[in-house]
């Protein structure tokens, strides 16, 4: 399924170490895709910010960071709703969860058509720095290849219209 405008972006995190990576991923893509009317990024402290930034339009890509039991630096990404989900039910470091706030966007109708989460498995104990950067530059690259298909593809979509 290829994304539909408007384009909401939302790196969820904080200023400490690998919970920032949500934040920093969304502000590269930023940067990367430059001003774009149809593409909206924002840095969240939690999930329950999303509620602010939605009107069920469009598509919804958040990026977070995560600890699933995978390799530290695995690529994580999902399609809401889907089965990967199930195993979210625990907690969450923002307070009210994606577990909990998509679903009541949903019943809101503020969640959009198209909604997919990014997850960066990242390590329980702290990495060296080096180690930490290295992995974050290349999921980054990773992820703005993604997204700048992802782009192109909806840029095509509207020219050919």
């Amino acid at each position: 399924m290829r994304w539909v405008r408007p384009i909401r972006l939302a790196g969820l995190g904080s200023h400490q170490d690998a919970d920032g990576l949500g934040w920093r991923v969304v502000a590269r893509l930023q940067e990367r895709l430059g001003s774009n009317a149809d593409v909206a990024a924002n840095a969240l402290a939690g999930p329950a910010g999303l509620l602010d930034m939605l009107d069920g339009t469009g598509t919804l890509v958040i990026v977070d960071a995560v600890q699933s039991g995978a390799p530290v630096g695995t690529l994580h990404r999902w399609r809401w709703p889907g089965p990967e989900f199930v195993q979210w039910g625990g907690t969450s470091t923002h307070g009210l969860g994606l577990m909990e706030v998509l679903p009541l966007a949903a019943t809101l109708g503020l969640l959009p058509p198209v909604v997919e989460v990014w997850g960066v498995e990242v390590a329980a104990e702290p990495v060296p720095k080096a180690v930490a950067a290295a992995a974050e530059v290349a999921l980054v690259e990773e992820l703005l290849a993604t997204s700048t298909q992802e782009m192109h593809d909806v840029q095509d979509h509207s020219r050919s219209r």
